[in-house]
C-alpha cells in the first residue's frame, strides 16, 4: 500500500522506487549488516519532512512514548535525542556528537522542569518548548530539516546521495 501510495505521489516507475529506497536503507545502515534502527530512520525523515518544527517534535514525541503515557522517562529522552540525531547525522554526512554530550543536553530539560510534580517525566509540552527553546536541539532541526528548501544543484550535504534524491525528487515533483 505505501509503495503503492509513494509511485502515486512521486510519479516513480518501480526501478526508481526500489533504487531510491535502496539508497535511504543503505544510509541508515551505517555497518552494513542488512539492518537498520526503525526509530532512527522515522525520527530523522520526520526532522527532514515538510511538517512545522512543533509537528515534528511532537510525532518523536509519541514514537518514543514507549508506553503511550503521555510523558517521556528520561531514558525516553535521551534515546529520542540520541536517536534522532544519529539517523541526521547518517543523511546529512556528519559525524555523530558524543552521546555524554546527547545526554547532557536531554537532562536540561528535567532541570528546567524541577519542581514539577512527577520530575523523572516530562510531557508533550515541555518537551517541545524545551526543544525548541534549547539551541543544541533547534541548530540540528534547522540545518537537517532544510532539506525541502535545499537547491539541489549546489549539494551541502556530502555522503548522503539519498538526501540528494529525495529532494531532487520533491521539488521536481513541486
Amino acid at each position: 500500500m505505501l509503495q503503492c501510495s509513494l509511485k502515486e505521489y512521486l510519479g516513480f516507475t518501480d526501478s526508481r522506487l526500489t533504487e531510491v529506497a535502496d539508497a535511504v536503507f543503505s544510509t541508515f545502515d551505517d555497518d552494513k549488516n542488512h539492518l537498520i534502527d526503525a526509530l532512527e530512520c522515522l525520527a530523522s525523515l520526520a526532522i527532514m519532512s515538510g511538517m512545522t518544527i512543533e509537528q515534528k517534535i511532537r510525532y518523536i514525541f509519541g514514537i518514543y512514548d514507549f508506553d503511550e503515557s503521555g510523558v517521556l522517562s528520561v531514558d525516553e529522552t535521551i534515546l529520542a535525542l540520541r536517536s534522532t540525531i544519529s539517523g541526521l547525522c547518517k543523511l546529512c554526512g556528519l559525524d555523530p556528537p558524543l552521546e555524554s554530550e546527547i545526554e547532557v543536553i536531554a537532562l536540561m530539560a528535567f532541570q528546567q522542569s524541577a519542581g514539577q510534580e512527577d520530575e523523572a517525566a516530562i510531557d508533550a509540552v515541555t518537551f517541545t518548548v524545551f526543544c525548541q527553546k534549547t539551541p543544541e536541539v533547534t541548530s540540528w532541526i534547522q540545518y537537517c530539516g532544510a532539506v525541502h528548501e535545499v537547491d539541489v544543484s549546489t549539494p551541502i550535504f556530502t555522503d548522503s546521495d539519498a538526501v540528494h534524491v529525495l529532494a531532487r525528487e520533491k521539488q521536481v515533483r513541486g
